[in-house]
């Protein structure tokens, strides 16, 4: 993409790179703490944890993108280039996440297994005489959050938590008995864990809310991958339409690619989709008054060398997955029909759902309900079937 007219955006500025590559990263100027520099301040900040939060984030909504090693130079050199565009559209999403949440300067806000700041970005800024307590999954995650600190150093500092998403009970016993939060915020929470750990940390949740607490849930997954988007854009009647058996086998290949992201074609409806829905049956059990917002966004991902590599190299997922799904033969026959298209722009539309969700009743509800049930069904499984 050429350059973009920043005074055609909203507040005249658009997420792009001016620099040379080599002049990346560098700080010239760093607003200070008072008056009209402090407002700035306060902005760019916002900016660079959008930027900064953009690998990550980018992860967690298109896996079909992050299919081989961590380690890799090319996904790095990949993710460079698009951390100006993803930073962009990863702070218009915070925004709406916490659009009108009424966050009091004494609350305290819980943001739970974040892979980046830019989520508790709003309770840092609003709650500056309260407290925000992250979780991370994993040490790796304290430390990239950390070095992001470094960065944003205008931010409260919030308090890092390392929390096992096996090991819902370890959140409590981290935290000072009694302590209780108004606000709870979990972007793609629950991932790869069964239904009985996703209730077991609802209820969990539910015993450190403050009475008349507040959540926000925000789950988000792609709605096609690469076979499903390249029939997409060649249906949009730009290109010239492929042969019937080229048309039949990426038909073939979205099955596939619907698992593979964890979803179901039916109705555009994934595992995000799904995920949040057994997530809202759960809150309304434990007591809490449950809202939803859901909305489609579309992308745009421009087919090069460098995206075909993450998708058909040596190891990749996505390579294998055709393969065990299809066989090796079509595997590469679709290979073939990708490159023939090389400079094609594929729309991604991600699904959205966010919940809102506000404890009814003065105490918490519920959990030692959901508890018992679960042990009494636990215990009818377990019990031999009647003699006839």
């Amino acid at each position: 993409m050429g350059y973009r007219y920043p005074h055609a955006y909203a507040e005249h500025w658009v997420a792009q790179q001016y620099l040379p590559g080599s002049l990346q990263g560098q700080v010239f100027w760093q607003p200070g703490p008072l008056g009209w520099e402090g407002e700035r301040r306060e902005r760019l900040q916002q900016r660079r944890a959008a930027q900064l939060a953009a690998a990550a984030e980018t992860a967690l909504d298109r896996p079909d993108l992050l299919s081989s090693a961590p380690q890799d130079p090319l996904l790095e050199r990949w993710l460079q280039r698009q951390a100006v565009a993803e930073g962009e559209r990863l702070d218009q999403l915070r925004r709406r996440f916490w659009k009108e949440a009424p966050i009091g300067r004494l609350d305290r806000v819980l943001v739970l297994e974040a892979h980046s700041l830019l989520w508790a970005l709003d309770p840092l800024q609003a709650a500056r005489e309260g407290e925000v307590v992250i979780t991370v999954a994993a040490a790796e995650e304290r430390q990239r959050l950390e070095a992001q600190l470094q960065v944003l150093d205008a931010l409260q500092r919030p308090r890092l938590l390392e929390v096992a998403p096996e090991d819902p009970a370890g959140l409590t016993h981290a935290l000072e008995e009694g302590l209780r939060f108004e606000w709870i915020a979990a972007r793609q929470p629950f991932r790869r864990l069964g239904t009985d750990q996703r209730q077991s940390w609802l209820e969990q949740l539910t015993g450190l809310a403050a009475p008349g607490a507040r959540g926000r849930w925000l789950f988000s997954q792609p709605l096609l991958g690469p076979a499903g988007s390249l029939l997409a854009a060649l249906a949009g009647g730009r290109q010239a339409q492929p042969p019937e058996p080229a048309r039949r086998l990426l038909e073939a290949a979205v099955p596939l690619e619907q698992a593979w992201l964890g979803g179901t074609a039916r109705s555009g409806e994934g595992a995000g989709v799904e995920r949040s829905e057994a997530v809202r049956l759960v809150l309304e059990e434990l007591g809490w008054q449950v809202s939803e917002d859901a909305w489609e966004e579309t992308l745009e991902l421009r087919l090069d060398a460098a995206l075909l590599e993450r998708w058909f190299g040596a190891g990749a997922t996505y390579r294998r997955q055709l393969k065990e799904g299809l066989n090796a033969q079509r595997a590469s026959e679709l290979e073939s029909l990708f490159r023939g298209q090389l400079g094609i722009v594929l729309p991604q539309p991600m699904g959205h759902r966010l919940l809102r969700s506000q404890l009814e009743s003065q105490e918490p509800r519920g959990a030692s309900k959901a508890t018992s049930r679960r042990l009494r069904e636990r215990k009818r499984k377990a019990e031999p079937p009647p003699m006839p």
